[in-house]
């Protein structure tokens, strides 16, 4: 905890506290532009769906048989929206965050030799396929943690609708590898 109230002091004083701004508005723009287009896209797969499987949006009129048999339906399909959306909008926020570092990993490379030269007055010369190399290291490590997270994420989920009781180990679990790769 010291080094971070230090570390978060060094950037005030050296005013480097603008470069928290960039990854904020990537984000956001990110998770933004995702969310219009999962809950567009939910309505429209889910109607295509139900039109297919001849489950349209029923009409509440007749016996009250037909009521209760209407008014499931909407439930049934209200509740399978909700569901789908809260799973995408994790899996998306997921999916964004690794998108964020791979976007910002210029100005983070850039920020990391700023304060170098700052702490021990090295100076580092621009050097575009120096920058190029580091922007592609970073993407490749960005892109081996992702694949290998969501890989333990899905073998964990399949496991746990395979062997419904093992979903208790496996939701802790599921948390401690999204910390790890979080923190990585």
């Amino acid at each position: 905890m010291r080094h971070y109230a230090e570390a978060w002091s060094f950037v005030r004083r050296k005013r480097l506290t603008h470069y928290y701004l960039y990854p904020l508005a990537i984000a956001l723009g990110l998770q933004l532009f995702s969310l219009y287009y999962v809950h567009a896209g939910v309505e429209s797969g889910l109607n295509l769906l139900l039109q297919w499987l001849g489950l349209e949006k029923p009409v509440a009129e007749g016996s009250g048989w037909e009521l209760i048999k209407s008014w499931l339906l909407q439930g049934t399909q209200f509740l399978l929206a909700l569901a789908v959306k809260i799973y995408l909008f994790f899996t998306i926020a997921r999916i964004n965050r690794y998108l964020t570092l791979m976007l910002v990993s210029p100005v983070l490379a850039f920020l990391s030799e700023r304060c170098d030269t700052l702490l021990t007055g090295r100076r580092f010369d621009f050097s575009l396929p120096r920058l190029l190399r580091e922007m592609l290291r970073g993407v490749l490590i960005t892109l081996r943690n992702a694949l290998a997270e969501l890989f333990l994420l899905l073998v964990c989920v399949v496991l746990s609708f395979v062997f419904p009781p093992l979903g208790l180990v496996l939701t802790p679990l599921m948390f401690f590898i999204s910390a790890y790769y979080m923190g990585f």
